[in-house]
């Protein structure tokens, strides 16, 4: 993420004299990404002798959000409760979307059914939420009671139940959410429907993503249709769409923003793109996007650097990983991406001493992968599976079933090696 410069006002002890003052500087703070700050304002604040509003209160529990810290989300609770504000339906809301984003759903819930009045905005935030959980019944539970309440959803509810659930990879639940969109009117937002092009993308149906696309009115596509698509053709490793539609976005009058230079990118350093002869595409893109001023971003090197791994083109991967170094890029954001993708490229060309170079780096600078996970659903219920944690609540069942599937198996192993032998001799 892009760090805006923040008022120097942010970087000393402030002292503001209206709560309008320091309402705009926690604003600030926690809009450029500083959400640390802004609790620390708050603190300032009131150590000042001033009281906090209505609006002071939503920019706190979403700089809470931010940085998902239970602790501090419920200090914050307890000065709403104080307040004379507790029972604002802004305030509110914005509690119960805080504690939806720290992970703690029960909190979130119950904060919610003890909302005297509730507006879409409260509906969208706890629907969001036990979407995201994996809890798919409770959010058809809650649809129903929206509806009954009078209130309609409206394209935020629709798109973001789809991103919600887009980690489910799940075709049918995405059909059954765009089914109820066009029930209810909400299928002709273009924000909407590009929302479906990426999600029938990611989902698998490429066909369906185009679809959508076409019945979009030519008038009313945006940059972001455009780059849904071409993302869309990019995780299809069809290098031909990716580049045809991006051609099309530039000739229909639409500036490619980094989103559309990152998802060409991917496509052109796939292993088609290179059979193609048009690996070179890559360069001549990256440096346009230098030329128009945007600066490659963290996301578009690991892009170009994770092709080059797919690839095995060793020299143009080297050169990438030297020009994120040389540019800071690794050092904002040390994450074992990076180096993963280039012990990948060395291991694709034979090079094994330099990919133990590089895990000995890794483990020098304390840079861990981030484990795999595993998902399935179980009558309606999301379960996620981290790699070497058992914190599942049925764990103990899980593992006991596990390790009797294992004896078994060992078990149908040896009988097939025994009546092998027998037969053999």
């Amino acid at each position: 993420m892009v760090k805006y410069p923040v008022s120097p006002l942010l970087n000393q002890f402030s002292n503001f004299s209206t709560i309008g003052q320091w309402n705009s500087s926690i604003r600030e703070a926690v809009n450029h990404g500083y959400a640390h700050k802004a609790l620390t304002l708050f603190r300032q604040m009131k150590q000042n002798g001033m009281e906090p509003n209505n609006w002071t209160f939503p920019f706190l529990a979403k700089a809470c959000a931010k940085i998902s810290n239970l602790k501090c989300s419920q200090i914050i609770h307890t000065h709403v409760m104080k307040s004379p504000f507790w029972s604002d339906i802004f305030v509110q809301t914005a509690m119960v979307d805080m504690y939806v984003k720290c992970n703690q759903l029960n909190d979130a819930y119950n904060l919610f059914v003890r909302m005297s009045m509730r507006d879409i905005a409260s509906w969208n935030a706890i629907l969001v939420g036990f979407a995201q959980s994996g809890f798919l019944d409770r959010v058809s539970c809650l649809l129903h009671d929206m509806r009954f309440a009078g209130i309609q959803p409206d394209p935020v509810t629709v798109m973001g139940l789809t991103r919600a659930v887009l980690h489910t990879k799940s075709l049918k639940l995405v059909k059954s959410l765009h089914s109820f969109s066009i029930r209810i009117g909400i299928d002709v937002d273009v924000s909407v429907a590009n929302t479906w092009i990426a999600a029938y993308a990611k989902c698998g149906d490429l066909g369906l993503a185009e679809v959508v696309f076409n019945e979009i009115n030519i008038d009313m596509r945006t940059v972001i249709s455009w780059n849904s698509m071409i993302a869309g053709y990019a995780n299809f490793l069809n290098f031909c769409g990716a580049v045809n539609s991006y051609k099309c976005l530039q000739h229909n009058g639409f500036r490619p923003d980094s989103s559309t230079i990152v998802s060409i990118l991917s496509s052109c350093v796939q292993p088609e793109a290179l059979f193609q002869g048009d690996m070179n595409e890559a360069l001549t893109l990256f440096n346009a996007m230098e030329a128009a001023g945007d600066k490659p971003d963290l996301v578009t090197m690991l892009s170009l650097i994770s092709g080059c791994g797919q690839i095995g083109a060793l020299e143009l991967g080297k050169w990438i990983d030297n020009y994120s170094i040389s540019n800071g890029l690794k050092d904002n954001l040390m994450v074992a991406v990076p180096y993963a993708e280039m012990a990948n490229i060395y291991a694709s060309v034979g090079r094994w001493d330099r990919v133990a170079a590089i895990r000995t780096m890794m483990k020098s600078n304390k840079v861990r992968k981030s484990p795999g996970q595993s998902l399935i659903q179980v009558n309606g219920k999301i379960h996620i599976f981290t790699v070497e944690h058992r914190g599942h609540h049925e764990g103990r069942l899980i593992y006991v079933m596990l390790d009797s599937l294992h004896l078994h198996l060992k078990k149908e192993r040896s009988q097939l090696s025994y009546g092998a032998e027998y037969e053999l001799h």
